[in-house]
């Protein structure tokens, strides 16, 4: 019973820091994506993780973000135009001494104890096509994509495609 209930407790903080990283939605105080037209064809996303999220999983939500929004407007292919990886570090003071997070952009500032959270970003421009385009660059199947990431996070399929007006 000692062994088994060492597990338990060994499992139970590794479970909530996996169900703390910055889940997939909209821009919310935790993080999220934003995305904008620039163009009929063209997106721009953002996805911002938290301290407990992964760059490779901002980038991948990046993604299915940008799959998602080619899928949307009746698009089957996409292109990266250009990506931006970075990781925003806030300042830190001292071993426990607070100090202020907050990025370039944003005013609001939350104190910390510690070790100064990391929060990946990942950006990325998207052109979309109907069909396979003939350039030399790397042409992503929209569906393919949106379905293996899905997976790999274990995430629903949203219930609308449509366009938000």
């Amino acid at each position: 019973m000692g062994q088994m209930l060492k597990r338990l407790l060994t499992a139970i903080p590794l479970t909530l820091l996996v169900g703390c990283a910055t889940a997939y939605q909209s821009m919310g105080l935790t993080g999220g994506y934003s995305d904008t037209r620039l163009g009929k064809s063209v997106f721009r996303v953002d996805f911002r993780g938290n301290g407990y999220t992964s760059a490779e999983r901002t980038s991948d939500l990046a993604m299915l973000r940008g799959a998602e929004l080619a899928l949307r407007y009746g698009y089957s292919y996409f292109v990266v135009a250009e990506a931006q990886e970075t990781t925003n570090v806030s300042t830190y003071a001292g071993p426990e001494i607070p100090y202020a997070a907050g990025d370039e952009d944003e005013h609001a500032s939350v104190l910390y104890m510690g070790t100064p959270p990391r929060r990946p970003r990942s950006s990325i421009t998207i052109a979309c096509f109907v069909e396979k385009p003939g350039v030399n660059a790397m042409t992503y199947d929209a569906r393919s994509v949106a379905d293996s990431i899905r997976k790999k996070y274990r995430l629903r399929v949203p219930s609308s495609t449509a366009p938000s007006p």
